[in-house]
């Protein structure tokens, strides 16, 4: 007995029996294996544009209705193919620019350069993975009973792992500036821009040149890459050359050195400042790097103390693949605000409690912090979710209630959960905010009453009626 072929399988004898089956497989090939591909639909014709003749003209419908075109994203969670073509691209771009190639000439590795790197100023104690010699120390260890205006310890004396998710998060949440953070980090392309000014300046102060006259006799080029920390904030790594008037082509004059540009480097980022807006809202805030700042000169060749220049420009080229999903961001499109991690507290019952006590007990968390997870590890599929919670129903409803519309999903245990608060005195403004949704939509959608309790809610009505009666 022949047993029938897999579907994906079926479908690819079935496309490389098409007429088209040889334009179909080169477009394919052409992707290099994107896995983030995009679909185009239409037509193209290649025109002269001097006689305005059509050269060649082509469909999507050749390529079986869709063109398919490498999506090109540099971002290795998004496309590790195209991820790691961007990140190759970069080490060679970076590297031309530091020892000549690409149309620059091998004169360039004469010239001054830094690796430079600006970090954010602190805005409050976080959680931190601290290591010497290859051995985790403690986070931030402190004397015992030391604490915060709120009480909360402002030491933690664990050995956090890498991919630990208090990473980077406040040790009192109250103490920490959260809105001189975002404003920080909204400011972050300001502030490199006030940066890269204020350092022209240094530059032509140290070389008692005029502003003007800096212009005239050399330039200022520079490469620079976002690098995302646990706590939400960029770090910019840069390298910093300078050349002559005419670019790398040209020699940079003769009082320009690595000394006096990585002089100049570190005495322009302290001058930096930057007055945020929305000080009528959040206090005036003024914006400027952290202390920490590392400059380091780059050598063409060879090893040493000094960074080579293939170094740098394969570190450079690694960060330019990462985002904000290395700092525990999303990696996506965020379509609708539920999608957002949003961190709610929400009461729940002492059985509840005990029983989930029990589950961590015995199964521990994932790592990523969720309570539950599949055989392997991975998000339980929400057809699970409904096989078990149709199990459930059959066993703890009535029979005329399994039939019913009671509690057909798992989803309407929300508006039970919901609907039992307000019924159970609960503010609106407390409710509101612990199913995630404004006091208007909550009252138009949610306040609804579970099944069985009609009687409780007339009860309550005659009950108030009698006291009014009473008073009277």
């Amino acid at each position: 007995m022949t047993e029938p072929l897999p579907k994906s399988v079926a479908a690819l004898v079935t496309r490389a029996a098409e007429p088209e089956f040889a334009a179909w497989r080169r477009n394919i090939v052409r992707l290099g294996g994107c896995t983030n591909l995009i679909h185009l639909v239409g037509g193209a014709t290649v025109v002269d544009t001097t006689t305005g003749e059509a050269l060649f003209s082509y469909g999507s419908d050749v390529y079986g209705g869709r063109l398919l075109t490498a999506c090109g994203n540099r971002r290795a969670t998004v496309c590790p193919t195209c991820s790691r073509i961007y990140r190759a691209d970069t080490y060679q771009l970076i590297r031309a620019g530091l020892v000549g190639g690409k149309n620059v000439t091998e004169s360039v590795s004469g010239h001054p350069r830094v690796f430079a790197t600006l970090t954010a100023p602190g805005f409050g104690l976080v959680h931190t993975l601290r290591e010497h010699d290859g051995r985790v120390r403690a986070c931030r260890p402190r004397r015992a009973g030391e604490c915060c205006p709120h009480g909360v310890p402002i030491g933690c004396h664990e050995r956090h792992t890498a991919d630990e998710p208090r990473l980077g998060e406040p040790l009192c949440p109250r103490c920490y500036d959260y809105a001189g953070a975002v404003l920080w980090q909204a400011y972050a392309g300001q502030l490199w821009h006030r940066f890269s000014l204020e350092l022209r300046r240094e530059i032509a102060r140290l070389a008692d040149l005029s502003r003007a006259e800096f212009v005239d006799v050399a330039r200022l080029s520079y490469a620079k890459v976002a690098e995302y920390q646990r706590r939400g904030l960029v770090h910019f790594h840069a390298v910093i050359r300078l050349d002559g008037p005419d670019g790398p082509v040209s020699p940079p004059p003769g009082w320009a050195t690595t000394a006096l540009l990585s002089d100049a480097v570190r005495e322009a980022v302290g001058r930096v400042r930057l007055v945020a807006r929305g000080a009528d809202v959040v206090g005036r805030r003024v914006l400027f790097f952290g202390e920490q700042v590392d400059v380091r000169p780059i050598a063409a060749f060879g090893a040493g103390e000094r960074l080579t220049s293939a170094a740098v420009a394969g570190y450079v080229a690694k960060y330019a693949t990462k985002g904000a999903e290395s700092a525990g961001a999303v990696d996506g499109r965020i379509h609708q605000a539920r999608e957002l991690v949003i961190v709610r507290i929400v009461p729940i019952p002492p059985p509840l409690v005990r029983l989930l006590r029990e589950h961590l007990k015995e199964f521990g968390t994932v790592k990523d912090g969720r309570l539950f997870a599949s055989e392997r590890g991975n998000v339980v599929a929400a057809s699970s979710y409904s096989r078990v919670w149709k199990q459930t129903r059959e066993l703890a409803l009535l029979p005329e209630q399994v039939s019913s519309v009671l509690a057909f999903r798992p989803y309407d245990l929300r508006h039970a959960g919901v609907s039992q608060w307000l019924n159970s005195g609960v503010p609106a403004l407390d409710v509101a905010a612990g199913a995630g949704h404004s006091v208007d939509v909550l009252l138009k959608i949610y306040a609804k009453c579970i099944d069985g309790q009609e009687h409780e809610m007339n009860d309550r009505i005659l009950k108030g009626l009698w006291e009014e009666g009473d008073t009277e």
